[in-house]
């Protein structure tokens, strides 16, 4: 079936489905020609979203047992803003290392300077499926991942003695 097609049949409504937001999400497909915005069999692009408690994370890491050694990570926070558009504020964003076995971890972060927010339209959204498109007017279609809620990600994520922690998902 076209997007085209599953847009009009099947559109987002964020005023009653909101809750659908949350969770963790993989990217499937993107017209976008940036590299870390293509799938890739290497790559896991990863995004948390927590409308509920307006926060969010990008997440850019190897596949497999090299994803012990890192990635990229972006945190955010968010805010339903209509019935189809989601404002995003990026806050931190940076490398992300692994835990040493005191429980810090190796990192180097920086905050993100952003001028004006970035936003998000949600076209379609299920369970399983997010059809949407961003300021820079990529689509993006995004699968449910088969990971551990939002809830439990952010959890594990602020449980550690030094700050934000990513747990091994």
């Amino acid at each position: 079936m076209q997007i085209q097609r599953i847009k009009q049949v099947q559109p987002a409504d964020l005023t009653s489905s909101a809750g659908l937001i949350c969770g963790v999400w993989e990217l499937y497909w993107s017209s976008s020609q940036q590299p870390w915005l293509k799938p890739s069999a290497r790559l896991e692009n990863l995004q948390i979203l927590d409308s509920e408690q307006g926060r969010g994370c990008n997440l850019l890491r190897l596949r497999g047992p090299l994803s012990a050694l890192g990635g990229i990570r972006v945190q955010a926070e968010l805010k339903v803003a209509s019935s189809k558009r989601v404002m995003v504020w990026f806050r931190q964003g940076g490398w992300i290392g692994p835990s040493l076995p005191n429980y810090q971890q190796l990192k180097l972060m920086r905050q993100v300077q952003q001028s004006t927010p970035a936003w998000l339209d949600i076209n379609v959204l299920d369970e399983q499926l997010r059809i949407c498109r961003g300021q820079c007017r990529n689509n993006l279609r995004a699968t449910e991942a088969e990971r551990p809620s939002s809830e439990h990600f952010f959890w594990c994520m602020r449980t550690r003695k030094q700050g934000w922690n990513l747990p091994a998902i």
